[in-house]
């Protein structure tokens, strides 16, 4: 078991790797010549519609709803019913 554990990580730490990138050609200077960014560009962003691109979230065991970065607690429900049954159970 020590073992594979041990393959495992030596498996990983290779695929962590640098790569190799020759350098320029002989004849030009290492001086003058600038590094090109090859690396994939950011995609577009996309036009938000009318009614919004967020999908509520609701979080049962912190009782919270996130709707667009915004947090909205659940459990002050709770203490607006316990008020409401209270008005409600007391003497006209």
């Amino acid at each position: 078991m020590k073992s594979t554990v041990i393959a495992w990580f030596v498996a990983c730490s290779l695929l962590h790797a640098q790569v190799y990138t020759p350098p320029p050609a002989s004849g030009a200077s290492t001086a003058a010549t600038v590094p090109q960014d090859l690396a994939p560009s950011a995609p577009t962003a996309k036009p938000e519609s009318v009614l919004g691109q967020e999908i509520p979230l609701l979080d049962p065991a912190a009782e919270t709803v996130t709707v667009g970065g915004v947090t909205i607690p659940l459990g002050d429900n709770r203490l607006m019913r316990a008020r409401f049954e209270k008005f409600l159970s007391q003497n006209p």
